[in-house]
């Protein structure tokens, strides 16, 4: 399912714009990452792309559906959004974080039913949470939190997933896992779009990147073209070397830094 954001301007309280006039196209089936500076608009596109905020002017589509016409529920069984650092304002148990991804599937009297039950398990066991379901959700690490939210996305079994720096307190194991997961979704059919930091691993794992800074997108493409040197001096203010390995081909970015004494 294609997400079409046209012309999407945004502020917040003070007034001021937070994103300006943004045009972005992510393809049925395409992996899209958001990259740029803090406080560049990322979070708040996402936000604007799920619904929970809603755009002072432009227009936002999934599929031929307009978010502002689309219900709760009709938009929970097409989207599932893994935010940054989620509130966590209950002591229930993983098993119970994950079940809530089928809430949309419910039915009248809201019981589980084998097939909700079996797309639960499914989606923990991916993200490698299947063994702390019955611990609660407050008592654990927040790289544990971040997958048991991942999986409470998988269960949810959407079209299109919104990813807000989800490898922020994973691990290097379990950030490959991860993406490999949100990669073997894009393969399933999936429409995903992702913020992130790592530059390198957005070069290896997207289909496209969409660089923004101060509101608006400044370049969408391939990785390649637009993790350019000059693009991102432009964009974080640093030299940074580009290159690719020499075993996988796949692209790297290291920033140039140099301390005092060294």
């Amino acid at each position: 399912m294609e997400i079409r954001i046209e012309g999407a301007t945004f502020a917040y309280d003070s007034g001021v714009h937070v994103l300006e006039d943004v045009n972005l196209v992510v393809g049925s089936g395409r992996l899209v990452g958001l990259i740029g500076p803090n406080g560049s608009g990322k979070s708040t596109l996402l936000r604007l792309v799920s619904g929970t905020l809603r755009a002072e002017r432009g227009r936002i589509r999934l599929g031929s559906d307009d978010v502002r016409t689309l219900g709760r529920r009709a938009m929970a069984r097409r989207l599932a959004m893994v935010a940054q650092n989620p509130p966590i304002g209950f002591e229930f148990s993983v098993w119970d974080v994950v079940a809530m991804g089928r809430t949309p599937y419910l039915g009248r009297f809201g019981r589980e039913s084998r097939e909700d039950r079996r797309a639960i398990r499914e989606a923990m066991e991916l993200a490698d949470v299947a063994v702390l379901g019955d611990r609660s959700i407050r008592e654990i690490s927040g790289g544990e939190r971040q997958r048991v939210f991942l999986a409470l996305a998988l269960a949810q079994t959407p079209r299109i997933l919104l990813l807000d720096e989800p490898t922020t307190h994973l691990d290097l194991g379990h950030q490959v896992r991860f993406l490999s997961i949100v990669r073997e979704r894009v393969a399933q059919g999936a429409t995903v779009l992702v913020a992130i930091h790592d530059l390198t691993l957005a070069g290896q794992a997207v289909d496209e990147v969409a660089l923004i800074d101060r509101g608006r997108v400044q370049a969408v493409g391939d990785p390649e073209r637009v993790l350019t040197a000059k693009n991102l001096r432009n964009t974080f203010g640093v030299s940074v070397h580009t290159g690719r390995d020499p075993v996988t081909g796949d692209a790297f970015i290291v920033p140039r830094m140099e301390f005092p004494g060294r």
